[in-house]
């Protein structure tokens, strides 16, 4: 009967440090998702960052262009006023 109570006790004592383990695993496995997740954060951060800047690089080009050409449509124009 002894035996039985201390093969009862091992397999309880067994079973505590199995789910020991397991609660160790999803920890580690917690810690590394959220590091995963946070890298990805920063990287979509610092891509959505640079796009806007680009954007606004193209913008102040297209407008530059835009200039240029009203600049040389009234310069044709004020040459065939002249013709």
């Amino acid at each position: 009967m002894n035996s039985i109570i201390d093969n009862i006790g091992k397999l309880i004592t067994s079973f505590q440090d199995k789910i020991t383990e397991i609660q160790v695993l999803v920890s580690r496995s917690l810690k590394i998702v959220t590091g995963i997740i946070v890298a990805f954060l920063i990287i979509y951060v610092i891509r959505e960052c640079l796009s806007w800047r680009m954007q606004i690089k193209l913008q102040k080009q297209n407008e530059e262009l835009l200039k240029r050409m009203n600049r040389i449509i009234d310069l044709l124009e004020r040459n065939l006023k002249i013709k």
